[in-house]
């Protein structure tokens, strides 16, 4: 599984993925975990806070979290694997509405 970051991410069609606890894959970038999380430290403090600052919502999506079954106890009923999951979208959802061209 990956995650394809298509928000305005250039090059298009970069995906991030990660198979374990130590690893995060970026493009053909590898990071080690640490390196991630500093990296995620450094944008979320780096810079003031703005009107309606997405990073607000993603602390909040972030404090959200809990432990739930992990991928492998959907299949293995057996597995004590857990994973983290957040009821609240990592960035505020917005949904275009195109306009009827026939209105005037």
């Amino acid at each position: 599984m990956s995650l394809l970051l298509n928000c305005g991410t250039v090059p298009a069609d970069l995906r991030i993925k990660t198979f374990d606890h130590q690893t995060v894959l970026i493009g053909e970038y590898s990071l080690t975990m640490e390196d991630f999380l500093q990296m995620c430290y450094y944008v979320l403090t780096n810079t003031d806070l703005a009107k309606d600052d997405m990073r607000l919502h993603f602390l909040k999506c972030v404090q959200a979290m809990k432990k739930v079954p992990g991928h492998n106890a959907e299949w293995d009923k057996k597995s004590k694997a857990k994973r983290l999951n957040s009821f609240i979208t990592p960035t505020p959802v917005t949904i275009d509405i195109p306009s009827d061209s026939s209105e005037g």
